[in-house]
């Protein structure tokens, strides 16, 4: 029972359902107490809970589980028990768990110990004999009864013929709603092969833009590189003919400076030695008058001295 069922039970306050679905168990102890039953005790057993209907089953015996009918039973229909569930052709189903595989396993037993080759030939032959053909038997008609039967049968002739109408026409417009799907599916495969090749054209023509405009880049980048690589050689150049300039001006500053102070080392060379020289020349004239001192000059006057000569000088 779904639990929709069960709400509306209970919203319409019907009482609890006691069907073999809900009530596995009391049902089972019904169909295993159904021996047991008369006319006296059954709507009392109707009422009765799964523990009631055992212990009403409680003095049944074998004989009212399985009857001298049921055991003539598989005895005409032996022939045909090959396995413990063919018994239910027969008994229908079982009144005690595993009641089919006692049968049959006392059946096979039977069969292997016994001759029973003679008891199933006559129970084949027994139950073949007792089969009707299946022959195909018209009642007994009265003249409305013919005339009844003759006009349903006129109408089940128009009833089908509408039928087979109606199915042909369905078979019509099914073939019809084909062909429309089929026109529609080229259609749909055609616009769908247009749509792919507009997108295949557009992404070619993107394609062909996107390395267009990438040629573009590189091109700018290699012209502004190689504008880049021209200007630091410029520089480079005018750093170099800088630091050449600024090395020849230090050159000449030097030669220069080396000039001066040689020409001062010059000029300081020819002082000292024109001052050497004057105090040479000092010392020998002052020599000179130390000896010319104690005698006079022969016809010089007094208070004169004479000049010493030009080699003595030079001596």
């Amino acid at each position: 029972m779904h639990v929709s069922d069960e709400i509306e039970r209970q919203r319409a306050k019907m009482d609890p359902c006691d069907c073999s679905n809900c009530r596995p168990e009391e049902a089972e102890a019904l169909w295993q107490a159904q021996s047991a039953l008369t006319t006296n005790n059954f709507e009392c057993a109707l009422a009765m809970g799964e523990t009631e209907l055992t212990d009403l089953a409680a003095n049944l015996g074998p004989k009212d589980f399985f009857d001298i009918d049921s055991a003539w039973d598989l005895a005409k229909n032996v022939d045909v028990l090959t396995t413990p569930s063919d018994l239910a052709l027969v008994l229908v189903s079982e009144m005690i768990p595993n009641q089919f595989e006692m049968l049959f396993t006392a059946l096979t037993q039977w069969r292997e110990e016994l001759d029973s080759a003679a008891a199933m030939a006559n129970a084949k032959a027994h139950r073949l004999s007792t089969i009707w053909p299946n022959v195909q038997t018209l009642p007994p008609l009265s003249v409305e009864g013919a005339c009844i039967q003759k006009a349903r049968a006129d109408a089940l002739k128009v009833h089908q013929k509408e039928l087979r109408e109606l199915e042909r026409q369905q078979a019509q417009e099914d073939k019809e709603a084909e062909r429309t799907q089929r026109a529609q599916d080229k259609l749909d495969a055609a616009a769908l092969a247009k749509r792919l090749a507009l997108e295949s054209k557009a992404n070619k023509a993107k394609a062909k833009l996107e390395a267009a405009a990438e040629t573009k880049r590189r091109a700018l980048e290699i012209k502004a590189q190689k504008r880049h690589e021209r200007h630091l050689a410029t520089e480079q150049a005018k750093q170099a003919a800088a630091e050449a300039k600024a090395a020849e001006r230090a050159a000449r500053l030097l030669a220069a400076e080396q000039a001066k102070h040689a020409a001062a080392e010059v000029k300081a060379a020819a002082k000292a030695k024109r001052a050497r020289d004057k105090a040479e020349a000092t010392a020998l004239t002052n020599a000179t008058r130390k000896r010319a001192k104690p005698s006079m000059v022969i016809g010089q006057e007094p208070g004169l001295q004479a000049m010493p000569s030009a080699s003595s000088l030079a001596t």
